[in-house]
C-alpha cells in the first residue's frame, strides 16, 4: 500500500503497535520505499482512542482530525491538539 503514496509523501497508518512492533509488521520493501522517497509516515491508535471516549469502534472521527491535520501542514504538537480537541468536543456532544 505504501508504494501508491508520492515522493515526499504523507503515510498515515491506524495501528495498535509500538514503534517495534510497527518496524517488525512493515516489511523491508515498504521501509525501503518509505526511506528512498523520504515518505513521511505517521502512526495513529485511533481504535483505543475511540474506546476510551466511548465511541466504541467509530475510528473515523479520529482519523479525519488526523488526516485534516496532516495534509494542512500542521506540525505532531499541533496535531495532538486538534485532535484532543475534537475528541473532548466530541465526548461533550455525546454527554449531552
Amino acid at each position: 500500500m505504501v508504494q501508491d503514496v508520492k515522493p515526499g509523501g504523507v503515510f498515515m497508518i491506524n495501528c495498535q503497535w509500538s514503534d517495534e512492533e510497527l518496524a517488525h509488521h512493515l516489511n523491508a520493501d515498504a521501509k525501503k520505499y518509505i526511506a528512498d522517497n523520504n515518505i513521511q509516515l505517521y502512526t495513529i491508535n485511533a481504535i483505543d482512542k475511540a474506546i476510551e471516549i466511548g465511541m466504541g469502534k467509530r475510528t473515523n472521527t479520529i482519523l479525519q482530525s488526523a488526516f485534516d491535520s496532516l495534509i494542512n501542514g500542521i506540525d505532531c504538537v499541533k496535531l495532538n491538539l486538534v485532535i484532543i480537541n475534537v475528541l473532548l468536543s466530541f465526548s461533550v456532544k455525546m454527554m449531552s
